[in-house]
């Protein structure tokens, strides 16, 4: 079994995770269902962490890479079971395997991770997407441009309304992980300038 097939069973298992401990899709929704048109990135325009969750959030992602040679073989037998029989449910003894694996699985070197802080880009090279390695990421981006026939005065008063609600979900959803799994939770937004296409 090719390995890219756990990797993608990890990565969806891991979002069913985060979505449950984060509480995301009712975030995620109470973006959606605001009256302040907020608006979701069109899927040909997503980069590959955004497009792989669209089918379940419109506005967060995972954003960590997934390096599945960390898990042991007990787990990655696991994985691999799910994968032969299409199971991707998040039953209680697949969040256990979860919980106890995803600090390993989401570092490229866990024995250097073990040794030493690592620091990764998730992103441009710049302070903003500066993050420790073992640190859940996950991703928010919208069409913050999006005018919808507003001239600038009304854009920039809706603007802020967005980015204050933004704001204010983005800390409880970090509240609501760190509350379930006493781990802490990194947000960072994304715009068009910030991510690579996707390969079509």
């Amino acid at each position: 079994m090719e390995n890219k097939d756990i990797q993608q069973m990890y990565r969806t298992l891991l979002t069913e995770f985060i979505i449950k401990q984060a509480n995301l899709k009712e975030y995620d929704k109470t973006l959606e269902t605001s009256n302040l048109n907020i608006v979701a990135i069109d899927k040909q325009d997503m980069d590959e962490y955004q497009y792989v969750s669209s089918s379940i959030l419109k506005y967060f992602y995972i954003r960590n890479d997934i390096y599945t040679q960390n898990l042991t073989k007990q787990e990655e037998d696991f994985i691999q079971e799910k994968v032969v029989n299409k199971d991707n449910e998040l039953d209680e003894k697949t969040e256990e395997i979860i919980k106890n694996s995803y600090k390993r699985v989401i570092v490229k070197n866990k024995e250097e991770a073990e040794k030493n802080t690592v620091i990764k880009f998730y992103g441009p090279p710049s302070n903003r997407f500066m993050v420790e390695e073992n640190s859940i990421v996950i991703g928010f981006r919208y069409n913050e441009f999006n005018k919808e026939d507003l001239n600038n005065k009304q854009w920039e008063e809706l603007h802020t309304k967005q980015e204050n609600l933004i704001y204010n979900v983005i800390n409880e959803i970090k509240n609501t992980f760190n509350k379930n799994t006493n781990d802490e939770l990194v947000i960072i937004k994304y715009n068009q300038f910030s991510v690579k296409p996707r390969k079509k």
